[in-house]
């Protein structure tokens, strides 16, 4: 039987599954559907940076310019995200569905922006063009 708890505890991580708190902005609050997207995004993205800081690539300390470039990042994969998530309704599919659809079109977009700007490794002192050069 499949848990469906927003915060499910696997063997050494943590699952985040927001769409639980998009019902909450949109259905308890009562805020539209195209601002509460926009709050879920940010909390989302927020929890997301340390989380893939810390488990992922393994970095003890978070930084603000690491912090600031996942945002710049995200935002690529946000747009296609926010734009799934509210073109589809329009459509007659239902919100929710709209939103989970729209995770899978932004995650190869994070991927990409996330392991070759973001967490890259440099390039080692030989891979210089005068090394490449013979000299």
């Amino acid at each position: 039987m499949a848990c469906h708890c927003p915060l499910v505890r696997g063997r050494n991580r943590v699952h985040f599954r927001l769409p639980w708190l998009l019902y909450l902005v949109k259905e308890v609050f009562r805020i539209p559907l195209a601002v509460a997207t926009l709050i879920t995004a940010e909390i989302a993205t927020i929890l997301r940076f340390f989380v893939t800081n810390t488990w992922v690539f393994d970095r003890t300390a978070s930084t603000a310019k690491g912090l600031w470039q996942f945002h710049w990042a995200n935002a690529g994969g946000f747009a296609i995200w926010w734009c799934i998530g509210n073109l589809l309704p329009r459509y007659g599919v239902h919100y929710m569905v709209a939103v989970t659809a729209g995770i899978g079109g932004s995650m190869g977009f994070n991927i990409l922006s996330s392991v070759f700007w973001i967490w890259r490794k440099d390039q080692p002192a030989s891979a210089n063009s005068s090394d490449l050069d013979g000299k």
